[in-house]
């Protein structure tokens, strides 16, 4: 019975594996970031390519998670420019605000890293996999021919 339990389980992995390179885009990359929310908040990612905001906040890409998915959080992204850089932040709505009290906007956290994260200087093809943990250095590229891991010098 435990052994039916463990192949189940596997069969469960393998099928997961398949789901995510079916939703893998034809032209750009694919965004996973592991990343532990309060309720309410959104993972998103800001950086210096056009696809990415340009910096700007407002303009950030919004990543998705569903229940069965949590903590894994998603996009498909328009290849950015190889060598730009970017970094995950952690978006809250705006709260209610009481008469006569000023509003912040919506509030946001940058992820503690001390430095930006750098997309491969020597590109990526369009239907590859990247894959990061929020705070932790590093991405983990998957392209239909392997693997390309990029380490704390380079993300």
């Amino acid at each position: 019975m435990l052994q039916l339990a463990s192949g189940k389980a596997a069969a469960s992995k393998e099928l997961k594996a398949i789901s995510r390179w079916q939703q893998m885009p034809v032209s750009g990359l694919r965004l996973d970031v592991s990343c532990r929310t309060q309720p309410g908040e959104t993972l998103c990612v800001c950086g210096s390519d056009f696809a990415l905001g340009n910096w700007d906040q407002s303009s950030a890409l919004r990543l998705r998670t569903t229940p069965e998915d949590y903590p894994v959080w998603s996009a498909n992204v328009a290849l950015p420019a190889a060598g730009s850089e970017f970094k995950f932040f952690t978006s809250k709505p705006q709260q209610s605000v009481e008469e006569g009290e000023e509003s912040s906007g919506p509030s946001m956290t940058w992820e503690p890293l001390g430095w930006n994260r750098t997309w491969p200087i020597n590109g990526l093809r369009g239907g590859c996999l990247v894959e990061a943990t929020y705070g932790e250095s590093g991405i983990k590229v998957t392209t239909l021919g392997g693997n390309i891991n990029s380490g704390p010098e380079s993300s």
